[in-house]
C-alpha cells in the first residue's frame, strides 16, 4: 500500500518523505526485503531520491533503507547500482553538506555499493 501510494502521488513531498521513513523502519528486518523489492520498491525509492533532490529527509530516509538492502543481498545491491543508486547517493551527499543523517546514510550506502 506505501508503495502504491508514493508511485501514485510521486510528487507529494510528504507522501514522499513518510512513506520512505516507514519503509525503512519496516526493511530494518531482513524478513521484509524480499516483498519490499518484490513490488518494485528499489525503483520506487530512487524515484523519490531523483524526483525530490534538494529534500533532505527524504535523502537521507532513501539512502538509510537502500544500504540496508545493498548489505544484504548481493542481487539487492545489483538493483541498486542499476538504477544509478551510486549517482542519486552522490548527488544527495554533495547537495547536503550539513545535513549529518544524508552524510551518514549516503556514505554508508556508497560503500555498501563499492
Amino acid at each position: 500500500i506505501i508503495l502504491a501510494a508514493m508511485r501514485r502521488h510521486g510528487l507529494n513531498v510528504q507522501i514522499q518523505e513518510y512513506g520512505v521513513a516507514i519503509l525503512s523502519g519496516i526493511c530494518l528486518d531482513e524478513k521484509n526485503h524480499a516483498e519490499f523489492v518484490n513490488e518494485e520498491g528499489i525503483s520506487t525509492v530512487l524515484a523519490a531520491m531523483m524526483i525530490h533532490p534538494d529534500q533532505s529527509s527524504i535523502q537521507a530516509y532513501c539512502c538509510d533503507l537502500l544500504s540496508n538492502l545493498a548489505s544484504s543481498n548481493s542481487v539487492y545491491k545489483q538493483s541498486i547500482i542499476d538504477g544509478n543508486g551510486q549517482m542519486v547517493a552522490s548527488d544527495a551527499i554533495s547537495r547536503h553538506k550539513a545535513h549529518k543523517g544524508v552524510q551518514s546514510h549516503g556514505s554508508a550506502l556508497l560503500q555498501a555499493l563499492s
